[in-house]
């Protein structure tokens, strides 16, 4: 199926996720360790740091199930992008389930990648992945569920509210794949009521940060929009009214 919007939130490495909520576990899991698997994540991680995924995945392997959540998660990461180890999704799923279901936001996230790019793809199930991590306030997860509601994949009838309001979340905190989504989804007006000025108010934000996409796609919009228009959008950018919609 052909995606409409960009689902730009695909795979990062381990250090760009926040771990606060899983510290406290991963301390006690850590110290349950026995002096041969703590040696084991140690290993993994002197490995990590110095940029030895494949080292890092052997050392950390066989310490897997008893692993502090945080490793784990790193390790289905490795697995997932293919670092130091032919690309294993369905091996990079069974080492991310724990860690996912123990609240750690960025399994949670790849959860939902990788279950939406198998095949066959369960889009139901990867939006429960992301929501999870998107009720947390991770924005990779806030775009991507946006995304599913947005091309019609999870929830007929109820598309355009989920699209706006999760793609909203994450456009406000400044996410410019959120914004250019948002923005196409205002200038399109298949699943919500089209907003012209305002989808050039999102791409423009968007294209503020680099968004190549937001750029071409603002140049062309302007080029057609009224006077009026163009000082609507104005008034949005400068009125700071460009907030995630409730539901």
């Amino acid at each position: 199926m052909k995606r409409t919007f960009l689902a730009a939130s695909i795979l990062f490495t381990a250090a760009a996720w926040p771990l606060a909520a899983v510290a406290d576990d991963d301390a006690a899991r850590a110290r349950s360790l026995t002096p041969a698997a703590l040696a084991q994540v140690l290993a993994g991680y002197e490995a990590y740091q110095s940029g030895d995924a494949a080292g890092a995945i052997a050392a950390w392997q066989p310490v897997a199930n008893v692993a502090p959540h945080n490793v784990q998660f790193q390790l289905g990461d490795l697995v997932a992008r293919g670092m130091g180890t032919p690309a294993d999704p369905a091996l990079a799923m069974a080492i991310l389930g724990e860690p996912a279901e123990h609240g750690h936001q960025g399994a949670q996230f790849l959860m939902g990648v990788l279950t939406e790019s198998i095949a066959p793809a369960d889009f139901a199930a990867a939006g429960d992945w992301y929501r999870q991590a998107a009720t947390r306030g991770m924005v990779q997860a806030q775009n991507n569920l946006g995304v599913l509601y947005a091309n019609d994949l999870i929830a007929p009838g109820e598309d355009g509210l989920g699209a706006k309001h999760w793609l909203g979340l994450a456009a406000a905190q400044g996410f410019a794949d959120a914004q250019f989504n948002l923005g196409s989804l205002y200038e399109r007006g298949a699943l919500i009521e089209a907003d012209p000025p305002r989808a050039l108010a999102w791409f423009i934000l968007a294209a503020r940060q680099g968004h190549g996409g937001a750029l071409t796609l603002a140049d062309a919009l302007q080029a057609i929009l009224t006077p009026a228009q163009l000082s609507q959008v104005n008034t949005l950018l400068d009125s700071g009214t460009l907030v995630p919609v409730s539901r």
